[in-house]
């Protein structure tokens, strides 16, 4: 039996099928690295998935200078209160506290970080009182934007629980 030679088409079947195959791999690899990618971008850019993230990585509370909780993201399931104790004795018609009581339910190591969000209160100072509360001291600060006779806003703290 002897052998025709390849000619034309036959001289590159082999290395054609080949590279078809390789091509073909390639393909399917970039298909389920794609859909891959839309699957991680669906779940990231979910709002529920997101503010479970949020609440687990760094919980915190918002509250206004009344006491009022106005946004929990995952801290009061650390906390049993916030608490106003008294307000600015100079200035009670500001509406700034100064001494808030943040209760925690467990021992935290930290104290947990109690940021101003209005221009009128600049800063704090805090102290372990017992075993679990911490007390923050408030300062006020030089702005307003509280004009007469309206009743002044409550000034709003978010407070964050550092693990």
């Amino acid at each position: 039996m002897t052998d025709k030679p390849k000619t034309g088409w036959e001289k590159y079947q082999h290395g054609l099928s080949i590279f078809t195959t390789l091509v073909g791999i390639a393909g399917i690899i970039y298909a389920f690295t794609t859909f891959i990618d839309y699957r991680i971008k669906t779940v990231v850019q979910d709002e529920n998935y997101v503010r479970r993230i949020a609440a687990e990585v760094r919980p915190s509370v918002i509250f206004n200078g009344n006491g009022v909780i106005l946004v929990d993201q995952g801290a009061m399931r650390y906390l049993n209160a916030v608490k106003i104790l008294d307000y600015q004795p100079e200035q009670p018609w500001t509406n700034v506290p100064l001494r808030i009581l943040v209760s925690p339910k467990q021992f935290l190591s930290f104290a947990p970080l109690l940021t101003p969000l209005d221009p009128t209160v600049s800063g704090s100072d805090v102290e372990r009182t017992n075993q679990f509360d911490f007390v923050y001291t408030i300062g006020t600060g030089m702005m307003s934007t509280w004009v007469p006779p309206a009743p002044p806003p409550f000034p709003k703290f978010r407070l964050e629980i550092l693990q």
